[in-house]
């Protein structure tokens, strides 16, 4: 009976080893789903931080060539006055 026994324990626990195993591989899923979700999130953030810089940078141009512009305007006007 012995035998027989430790045949059913076996059994039993190479079930309990496969649902142990099944349930291991659904949260390591999970955790590689959320990997996932952390870079795509991360990429989004790293994008928008990115393009807000080149936008700042691209209105700090612009309006240093506006003031140059106007000064360079100004020192024109101030030369044709004084011809």
């Amino acid at each position: 009976m012995e035998g027989a026994e430790e045949g059913i324990e076996r059994v039993v626990d190479s079930k309990d080893m496969q649902q142990q195993t099944k349930a291991f591989d659904k949260l390591t899923d999970r955790v590689e789903d959320r990997q996932l979700d952390s870079s795509r999130v991360q990429e989004v953030l790293f994008t928008l931080s990115l393009s807000c810089f080149l936008l700042i940078a691209f209105q700090i141009e612009n309006s240093s060539e506006a003031r140059l512009s106007a000064s360079q305007n100004h020192v024109l006007k101030v030369k044709s006055n004084a011809l």
